[in-house]
Parts: C-alpha cells; sequence; structure tokens
C-alpha cells in the first residue's frame, strides 16, 4: 500500500474538480472536500505560526531505539540507553488477556518511558514483532485519541 502526502491529495483532487470544470462546467465542491480543504488550512495556520523541524522533513538517524514484546504472562520493553522495564501479568488474568493487547501496552509504555522528558522533537524507531500494535497508531486520528494527555508520543 502507498501512502499520498496530504499536498499531492489536494492537487490531484483539485485537478479533477478543475477537469470536470473545464468539460461539464462549474462544479460546486463535496461537502468531503470542503471539509479537507478547511482542515488543510488548519494545518497551514499550525504550521505557519510554530514551525517544522527540518529534521521531520528529510532523512534522518532515530534519536532513540526502543524494543517490546509481551506473552500471556508478562510484558516488557528496553531501549538503547539500557533503561528496562518488565510487569508480570496476575496469575488471575493470565489467558484472560488478549496477546494483541498486551504487545500494544507493551509498546506504549516503552516509547513513553523512552521519550519522557526528552526533547520536543526527538525521534524514536520503536521495534515490536505485532502488525496489530505496530499499526494501530494509525487509526487513532478516527478514535478521538488525539485530545488525549498521551497523544504527544
Amino acid at each position: 500500500m502507498s501512502y499520498l502526502s496530504v499536498d499531492i491529495f489536494l492537487k490531484n483532487r483539485t485537478r479533477y474538480s478543475q477537469k470536470l470544470a473545464e468539460k461539464y462546467g462549474p462544479q460546486k465542491l463535496s461537502k468531503g472536500t470542503i471539509n479537507d480543504l478547511e482542515l488543510f488550512k488548519e494545518f497551514l495556520a499550525i504550521m505557519s505560526t510554530s514551525g517544522s523541524s527540518i529534521s521531520n522533513i528529510t532523512y534522518s538517524l532515530p534519536d532513540y531505539i526502543c524494543w517490546s514484546d509481551a506473552s500471556s504472562y508478562g510484558l516488557g520493553g528496553f531501549n538503547h540507553e539500557g533503561l528496562a522495564w518488565q510487569w508480570e501479568v496476575p496469575k488471575d488474568l493470565v489467558g484472560r488477556i488478549s496477546i494483541n493487547l498486551l504487545k500494544f501496552i507493551a509498546s506504549v509504555v516503552t516509547i513513553m518511558i523512552s521519550l519522557n522528558e526528552k526533547e520536543k522533537d526527538s525521534k524514536i524507531l520503536a521495534f515490536t514483532d505485532n502488525s496489530s500494535a505496530l499499526t494501530k497508531p494509525k487509526h487513532w486520528s478516527n478514535t478521538g485519541i488525539r485530545s488525549s494527555p498521551t497523544y504527544r508520543y
């Protein structure tokens, strides 16, 4: 699966609307297109006032690397600085919690611990062996988690 950047997506959408207008006359923008343009205006307003680190735009190496894993009996993680943590699943919960949930929790906790009190624009490379835990943050924007205090991690 390939991903388009926001600017390419909006340009393609605008060009499509322009082609329709040239072929069939003036066109009304769909509600979705209007919403996307409004969102893009909000992004531009934020970026024009707060800026973006060049490190987020160009290829660069991560500042921190961490690994996490879980089993039915426990979970844990560590980073390249030697900081490590582990938690044993209580015996009455063994086998009752999804392994995907445990691996996801392990990845989130490891990232949060690794980034605790670090610089704002730090880049982290987080390894996990679970595709559900790895791809979950991609879907957070649809769940309202952006309003959570931990979203910055």
